[in-house]
């Protein structure tokens, strides 16, 4: 009783996944065996050489995109990092500032302690400010200074 349903489930997995069995074939051994074959890999194509191309192609311009990146970031940044802001006891020294604009000073709580238009290159500003931790915004340069 057991194997007839066995058969029978087994056949008719046969015809629903698209196997068919010969006359004179053993149901099991023919199932087995087919089942076996359609699990295996395919052969490998002989087109292996152009696809490692194609996957280093494709490796050598991420690469490049990711040089290019790094690159226009270091552009954004350099006119940041060449600009310097120094505190020299009550005068504000910026040093090399790209262009024209607006000098805006925050205390640590974030209230404007003071507003001011500059002008580009290097310039010294008084400042009567009480001592503490200051942050300096100049157009998107943003830096932080301590006054002593």
């Amino acid at each position: 009783m057991k194997r007839c349903l066995f058969l029978l489930l087994m056949v008719t997995l046969s015809r629903v996944m698209g196997f068919s069995m010969p006359h004179g074939e053993n149901p099991d051994h023919f199932i087995v065996e087919e089942w076996a074959e359609s699990r295996k890999d395919p052969p490998h194509s002989t087109d292996e050489p152009q696809d490692t191309a194609r996957v280093q192609q494709q490796e050598a311009l991420q690469n490049n995109r990711g040089k290019e990146n790094q690159q226009e970031l270091i552009n954004k940044e350099e006119p940041q990092d060449k600009t310097k802001i120094k505190m020299i006891h009550n005068l504000l020294v910026i040093e090399n500032l790209p262009e024209d604009g607006v000098l805006e000073i925050y205390n640590i709580m974030g209230a404007k302690v003071y507003n001011r238009r500059i002008k580009a290159g290097t310039n010294q500003y008084p400042l009567s400010l009480q001592k503490g931790y200051y942050i300096i915004k100049i157009g998107k340069l943003t830096r932080k200074i301590a006054i002593k």
